[in-house]
């Protein structure tokens, strides 16, 4: 995907080494959601652009779901 901005844009089965390096990223910033992107060049090495920790979850309906239901769950922890 290049930009999920694009009208093509779907969602893809994500890289399990950038779900990964994700996960590294969140937990070293301390945060519960995070969305990094990346830029994979030919060779497939995967080289991190930049964290986002508020990503843009309305592109696609199912995320935007996922990402209120979170939101909900923590408003609600006392």
């Amino acid at each position: 995907m290049k930009s999920i901005h694009h009208p093509t844009a779907e969602i893809i089965k994500p890289d399990p080494r950038l779900v990964r390096d994700t996960q590294r990223v969140a937990q070293a910033f301390g945060l519960e959601i995070a969305a990094n992107d990346y830029i994979v060049s030919p060779d497939g090495q995967p080289h991190l652009l930049e964290v986002n920790h508020i990503p843009n979850v309305t592109r696609f309906p199912e995320i935007w779901n996922a990402y209120a239901q979170f939101v909900l769950q923590w408003l609600a922890v006392d």
